[in-house]
Order: structure tokens, then C-alpha cells, then sequence
């Protein structure tokens, strides 16, 4: 076998190293996008962990409540319940610095920490800090990490935001906990539980209440907890937190990882193609073996090791290139996840023994597979067949047709599998009815291939292109070995189309819905807000009327929202003065009439769900929620069901007085802001400024701004995607380059008698250009078709199981064109180097040659 595999395999290898070169190089970037996707969504989730274990410590169970907090006498319930070992209150509060970065602050009892949490003051500092950290009610411990980052050190104030007001801080030292290190990024500060309270007009309230119980009997000790507080606590394990975190971003990186794999899939049409060319230019070699004797196992043996060798190689280099490729995008992702999801900054991208095997095994398994088909039939081919030169030219040929076939049968197939929903929320039958679409593409390009040969042959003869005829006439000749090449720049620039399709129909449908919903001049929300979410909010109810005071303020609507946990899944409840709504904004119903439907629920009548809720809970008009309320749990119809883009948790809508019945709650998230028409924004801006300072402290932003800003979140979250078409259509690239010089190698003998027969070295080129052009017209015209298709499947099917958004479909000719043409760009600038090599070729060795 070695000496079979080194007079075959390692000969060829050595004889080809341009063509083996670009294979290796294709299947390693396919190999290195998938790598880095997975190191990145790796990056976040440990992210997510290091911020859930930091703060919990040691806990097993863990006591919740809204967040407003909880009466702290529920923390003597928790003591004396049979089987609590100990338990310790906490403060939780999130701030922003002017620059909008966050700093979560904890409050703690230092004598109640040390069964839980290793970052006590007496392992952190010299015992005459602690009395300043016990005593001083703005003295804060912080991390090395983040001491490190800003430059702070001990006796350092910090000036931070809190909600809407500003508060200094005293840093008293550091602490040594590695796990809060990692929480947050880093970015956490502690404090004296009594000092957090009072700092924070928390007195006499918790946030979190962390309890310690023997490992066999937290589910027991968890009903008792639920039976003996109040029913508006939560009484969870530690990790539920961190399952939710990761069932909410677990859509986002499963469509990431799905869309890494494009690559791969280009890379699987590039090994294809190489093993092809190097089975016909080792045709006689084969024929030759199998005339001799040698079995068609050991062929096959031998064969597999040459596509292995490539899987090896190519995942060797793209492992440790997908690792500098995640270092570099892991930013993008995870400013993405925090914006859309929130979350710490992610982690440093660690690339594991246990991913890298990952990345090398999956080289290795796409080489091989895609080998199979060409190995398989070469050795099933009869010896003297296999001998003759045209034997792949002539199989092509025959069985064009009988691909198409499966080609359309594979579009049948895709339709089936649309209809089908989702496996555990992932939309796994959507991304296979995708998958069917481009492979049904593929099969069908050899076909196309020849009906494209019938339309530029005409064209070539009226017009006298010479080059044109003889580039289309070559391909037909070999249409199985040039639909490769086609079929992977199609299956990139399908998934490219598909992709700016989908974006560009998304980004409409939020432009048109903001358009209609964002109709205010002005939005006044806690300063700290950019950088901490809604979880800042007004706790003063009498701003409204200080602001509306403002000349040239018409209406102020507050508004209110506020997550809460429902039947397992956090939502939004929203509250809003409905009538202002009906009469300077809008809502845009699935069905009904919306003033009609605004009026009902400006009069308490009822609720309105969000599009995502109402399909995740399978709900409509006329049917019930029994909504968690500061009174236990009430009933409340649900009269209509809006569209909405703003989360894909679900939203609740009801008016502000319903919100503050029950709930009793005067708090404001934001302020709506109209003005009279002939008022100065910018004046009003200062005006609402002075009427609310020194109190509070102010984000404003224009209806422009807001709207920009919405729109920029939404561009960034779908920039990672266009990095992901880009590499593929560099794999697809380097597929018609390996192509194009394996139709030029094969054609030597041709080429020495057209050079003998007086053609130039430039003619030589243009043909070669013009093979190159058609291949790159034939995968971008299949591309855009099966493109438009694969993008209704993401809009229609992946994206309504993901995250259950309707989006209305529209396509731009002129961004269809314009992909069509970077196939074509690509693909002649692919064909440029085997023109060079095509005109620089020796013909007279070439037609001594066979």
C-alpha cells in the first residue's frame, strides 16, 4: 500500500502543487470560518457563565423577585426554613460611567459571604480598609482586572451614573475572587449591603437573597421556599439563569454557525473538482493499475488517503487561522449579543485540544465526502474505458439529464421540508429545505450549462468573437467538469443573495415599522440608559409634568417597560398613555381596526400582545393571560396582537393606567416628546434639561437620532454575515481558478496546435478569460434564481421558527445585478492566471506531450 500510495498519490501531489495549493487553501478558510463562529458563540456563552457562577458563588438556590426588589424580611423566611445551611442578601445594581461603559455594583453582608464567596474584605486588603470599607457608605471594592483598565487605585473616586442621577464612589481596595474577575467583564465593584441600600433608596429591600443547602436536598428545600415567601419571589437554581441566557442567544449563534457552513459547502464542490481532474489526469495510471491487477479496495484505499491528505491540511491551516479570525470578529459578535440580548463583554477566545480536533476532523470529513463520488466512479469503470480521454467528457454527458432530474426533485423535496416546524425551537427541516434548493441547483448545472453553449454560440458567430466560440465549445465539451466550478460559485453567491435579500426585506420591514411607531420629536430617558438598557428608569413621577411645563412641549407620553418572567421565558410588559398613542403615533395590527383597537385599550378594556409572543404561546383575540401582578395574579383579555421588531422575547401592551392599578408602579422608562411645530428642537432640549436638572440627569435624543440609532444596532448585527458571504465567494473563487487550470492542463495538446497554427499568446489568454467568463455567467444567473429562493425560505421559514417576526419580501434589481456581477468579476479575475499559464505554455512540448 505505501509503495502504491507514494507512486501514485505523493507523484500527482508533487506534480500539481498550484492545484493542490488552491484546494488546501479553499477547504482551510471553509474550515477557519467555522472555527472562528464557534470560538465566538464559545466566547459569549462563557461570557454568560463566568457573569452567572461569578455572582452566585456557591449558591445552590437563589430568591428573586421584580425589579423594584423585595421586602428583606423574607431573608428571616429563608433562614429558618428546615434544610437552608445559610444564606446571604444582595444588592444588585447596574451604573454607567459618562462614556457609557457599565459597572454592576453588588451589595453585600461581609458576615453573611464567606460560605459562598471567597472575595470578603479579610482576604483583601489591610485591616484598616476595612473599617473605612464597613464604615464609609461610598466605599466600594472593585476588581483587579478593572482597577487595572481605568488606572484606578486605592482612595480614587468614581463618578457614576445611577439611573438618572450621579454618585461618587470611594475605591477602598481590590478584590481577589477570580470568578467576579471574569463577571461582567470584570467591571464590578462590592459594597456594604446597608451602605448599597441606603446609597440606593433600597432600605429595606433586597434583590437577591443567595441560599446554601446540601447538595440532596435543594429540590426539597426549593418547595418549602415556594410554599412560605410571597408568590410574587422566584425561588430558582443558579443555573436557570444561565439556561435562559443561553436558550436566548441560542437562535442567533445556531443561524451564525448554519451560515459558516456555506463555506464548507463551497469547499465540498472544490475537493469534488479536484479529485475529478486528478482522477482524469491519472486516467491511464488507474487503467493501467486496474489492468495489472491491483483490486479496486486498495485503489479505493489509496484514492481516500489523497482526499484525506487534503482534509488533514486544509484543517491543519484553517484551525489555528479560524482561531486569529475569531480574536478578530469576536468583538462584532459580541457587541451584536449585548446590544440585542445584553449580556458582559465576551471572554478571551480560547481555542481548546478538544474544538481544534473538531475543525481538523471536519476538514478531513468533507474532503472525503466529497471524494466518494469521483473515486467511485472511477473505479467502477471498466479499465479500457477508463484509458480513453474522454471518458468523464462522455459520462457528463449521459447523465445531464438524469441530474436535472434529481436537481427538481430536490426542489419538490425543499417545498416539503418548508412546511414543516421546528425541533426545540430550532428550525433544523428550514436550514435542510435551504440545503435541498442549493444542491438542487448544483445538479441542475450541468444542463444549464449546455443551454448556455446554444445561446452564446449564435451570439459568438454574428459578432465574429472568436475567443467566445472556442471558450463555449470547450465547456460543453466537459460540461460535468465545468459545472463543478459553476456549482460552487452559485451555491456562494445563492447564499450571498439569499442573505442581502433577507437583510435588505428585514431592514425595510423595521424602517417601515419605525416610521409608523416613532412619531414623537423628542425621547428623554435616564442618562445612564445607552449603557445599561431599561433597566434605568425615572423613579420620579412629577417629571412628567415638569417636562410637559417646557415651552414648546404640546404632550409627553411616559412610558413604561419592565421584563418579567411568564411560563418560562422572559417578556416585556409595556405600559404607555394609549390615548396619545391613538392620536399623535400609532400601532401596527396584525388584524382589526387600529383606532378602533386603541380606544378599546386606552379604556383598560384589555391587552395587546406582540406578534413573537402570540405565536410562542399560541395565542389571539379573545383568549386570556394571567399576567403576575403586585396583587398576585390577574386575568387580562387579550383584544389584538401587533407587529413588533424590538425583541424577539415578546411583548405585552397595556395602558398606563392599567399598569399603574395594578402594579402600582409610578416609574417612567422614557419620555415621548411632542412639540408644538413651530418650536426649536434644540432649545426645547435645553429647556427640558434645566427643568429637570439637578435631580436628574438626561438622555435626549431626536426622533432622527432615535431612529438612526435603531437602524444601526440593526446593521451591525447582520455585519458578521456579509464577512461570512465574502470568504465563501473567496473559496468559490479559488474553485474556478483550480478549475479553469485543469481545463487548461487537459487542453495543452490543443493549445500547442492552435499556437502552431499562428494563434498569439494574447488570443491564448482571451479564450482561456472568455472559459472563465461563461463559467462565472452560468453560476451567477443559476445564483441569483436559486438565491431568491433560498431567501424566501429564510425569510418565510427560518426566521419566523427562530424568532417569529414577519417580514415582507422585496428584492432590489439593481443589488441583484450588482452580485451577479461580482460572481462573474470574481470569476474572471479567478481565470486570469491560468490564461497567463495558458499563453506562456512551451507548445511544442505540449504537442510532444502525448
Amino acid at each position: 500500500m505505501s509503495l502504491l500510495l507514494r507512486f501514485t498519490t505523493l507523484r500527482h501531489l508533487s506534480r500539481a502543487k498550484l492545484r493542490s495549493a488552491l484546494t488546501v487553501a479553499g477547504l482551510a478558510l471553509g474550515v477557519a470560518l467555522y472555527v472562528a463562529i464557534r470560538l465566538c458563540n464559545e466566547s459569549v456563552s462563557a461570557s454568560f457563565r463566568d457573569t452567572v457562577t461569578g455572582v452566585s458563588g456557591a449558591a445552590t438556590l437563589e430568591v428573586i423577585g421584580g425589579e423594584r426588589g423585595f421586602d428583606e424580611r423574607a431573608l428571616e423566611t429563608v433562614v429558618t426554613t428546615p434544610g437552608v445551611l445559610a444564606a446571604a442578601p444582595v444588592i444588585i445594581r447596574q451604573m454607567a460611567f459618562d462614556d457609557h461603559t457599565a459597572l454592576v455594583v453588588l451589595g453585600v453582608d461581609p458576615f453573611s459571604e464567606a460560605p459562598f464567596r471567597s472575595h470578603g474584605p479579610e482576604s483583601t486588603f489591610a485591616p484598616d480598609r476595612v473599617e473605612r470599607w464597613l464604615l464609609d457608605p461610598k466605599a466600594v471594592l472593585i476588581t483587579a482586572r478593572f482597577a487595572s483598565s481605568r488606572g484606578l487605585e486605592s482612595g480614587d473616586e468614581l463618578i457614576v451614573l445611577d439611573r438618572d442621577r450621579a454618585v461618587t464612589l470611594v475605591v477602598a481596595g481590590t478584590m481577589t475572587d477570580e470568578r467576579l474577575a471574569r463577571a461582567w467583564g470584570g467591571a464590578v465593584a462590592l459594597m456594604d449591603i446597608a451602605a448599597a441600600q441606603w446609597t440606593f433608596d433600597r432600605v429595606g429591600r433586597l434583590d437577591r437573597i443567595d441560599v446554601l443547602t446540601a447538595g440532596d436536598q435543594i429540590d426539597a428545600v426549593r418547595q418549602r421556599l415556594v410554599r412560605t415567601l410571597p408568590p410574587d419571589l422566584t425561588v430558582q437554581r443558579p443555573e436557570a439563569r444561565l439556561a435562559h441566557a443561553e436558550q436566548v442567544v441560542r437562535s442567533f449563534q445556531v443561524n451564525l454557525t448554519a451560515l459558516s457552513g456555506i463555506a464548507l459547502l463551497v469547499g465540498l464542490f472544490l475537493i469534488y473538482n479536484t479529485m475529478t481532474h486528478a482522477l482524469l489526469r491519472r486516467r491511464a495510471e488507474v487503467g493501467l493499475l486496474r489492468a495489472l491487477g491491483v483490486g479496486r479496495s486498495r485503489l479505493f484505499g489509496v484514492l481516500t488517503a489523497e482526499a484525506l491528505a487534503f482534509g488533514v491540511a486544509g484543517g491543519a491551516v484553517g484551525v489555528p487561522l479560524g482561531w486569529l479570525l475569531a480574536r478578530t470578529a469576536v468583538g462584532t459578535v459580541s457587541s451584536t449579543v449585548e446590544a440585542l440580548y445584553g449580556g458582559a463583554p465576551a471572554q478571551q477566545v480560547v481555542l481548546t485540544p478538544h474544538l481544534a480536533l473538531e475543525g481538523l476532523g471536519l476538514g478531513c470529513l468533507v474532503a472525503v465526502a466529497a471524494a466518494l463520488v469521483p473515486i467511485v466512479e472511477a473505479l467502477r469503470t471498466v479499465p479500457r474505458e477508463v484509458l480513453h480521454p474522454g471518458w468523464v467528457e462522455r459520462r457528463g454527458q449521459v447523465r445531464s439529464g438524469r441530474l436535472a432530474i434529481i436537481g427538481g426533485g430536490l426542489g419538490v423535496l425543499a417545498v416539503a421540508l418548508s412546511q414543516v416546524g421546528p425541533v426545540s425551537g430550532i428550525p433544523w427541516f428550514g436550514y435542510g429545505a435551504a440545503l435541498c434548493l442549493v444542491l438542487g441547483g448544483a445538479f441542475l448545472t450541468p444542463l444549464a450549462g449546455t443551454g448556455l453553449d446554444r445561446l452564446v454560440r449564435p451570439f459568438a458567430i454574428r459578432t465574429g468573437v472568436v475567443e467566445a466560440r472556442l471558450a463555449s465549445g470547450t465547456l460543453a465539451a466537459a460540461p460535468g467538469r465545468t459545472a463543478v466550478a459553476a456549482g460552487a460559485l452559485m451555491t456562494a453567491l445563492a447564499m450571498m443573495i439569499s442573505v442581502v435579500v433577507m437583510v435588505g426585506s428585514f431592514r425595510d420591514t423595521v424602517k417601515r415599522w419605525i416610521e409608523a411607531t416613532i412619531t414623537a420629536d423628542l425621547y428623554v430617558s435616564p442618562a445612564s440608559r445607552p449603557a445599561v438598557g431599561s433597566s434605568a428608569y425615572f423613579d420620579d413621577p412629577g417629571i412628567v409634568g415638569r417636562i410637559a411645563s417646557v415651552p414648546g412641549v404640546v404632550v409627553v407620553d411616559p412610558y413604561r417597560q419592565v421584563p418579567i418572567e411568564y411560563r418560562g421565558r422572559s417578556i416585556l410588559l409595556s405600559a404607555r398613555d394609549l390615548t396619545i398613542v391613538r392620536e399623535r403615533s400609532g400601532m401596527q395590527f396584525m388584524r382589526g381596526d387600529a383606532n378602533e383597537l386603541l380606544t378599546r385599550l386606552s379604556r383598560g378594556e384589555g391587552i395587546a400582545v406582540s406578534e413573537v409572543l402570540a405565536k410562542q404561546l399560541q395565542i389571539g383575540p379573545g383568549e386570556v393571560l394571567d399576567l403576575p401582578t403586585a396583587e398576585g395574579r390577574e386575568l387580562f383579555p387579550v383584544l389584538a396582537v401587533f407587529y413588533d421588531y424590538a425583541t424577539d422575547g415578546g411583548r405585552v401592551v397595556m395602558d398606563r393606567s392599567v399598569w399603574q392599578r395594578h402594579w402600582r408602579d409610578q416609574g417612567i422608562t422614557a419620555l415621548a416628546v411632542y412639540l408644538d411645530p413651530d418650536a426649536d428642537p434644540e432649545q426645547v432640549r435645553a429647556g427640558i434639561e434645566a427643568a429637570v436638572a439637578p435631580a436628574h440627569r438626561v438622555s435626549i435624543l431626536s426622533n432622527r437620532a432615535l431612529k438612526t440609532e435603531i437602524l444601526d444596532v440593526f446593521d451591525q448585527t447582520f455585519a458578521i454575515t456579509r464577512a461570512l458571504d465574502l470568504v465563501a465567494m473567496t473559496v468559490a473563487a479559488l474553485g474556478i481558478a483550480s478549475t479553469v487550470l485543469a481545463i487548461v492542463w487537459e487542453r495543452r495538446r490543443e493549445i500547442g496546435i492552435v499556437r502552431a497554427l499562428g494563434a498569439s499568446q494574447a488570443q491564448v489568454r482571451r479564450v482561456v478569460v472568455w472559459e472563465a467568463a461563461l463559467i462565472g455567467l452560468l453560476g451567477g444567473a443559476l445564483g441569483v434564481g436559486i438565491g431568491l429562493g433560498v431567501s424566501l425560505v429564510l425569510i418565510k421559514v427560518v426566521n419566523v421558527q427562530s424568532f417569529g417576526w414577519t417580514i415582507i419580501f422585496s428584492w432590489r434589481t439593481p443589488e441583484l445585478i450588482a452580485a451577479a456581477l461580482l460572481g462573474l468579476a470574481s470569476a474572471m479575475l479567478a481565470g486570469w492566471l491560468p490564461a497567463r499559464y495558458a499563453a506562456n505554455l512551451m507548445y511544442l512540448e505540449a504537442l510532444a506531450d502525448e
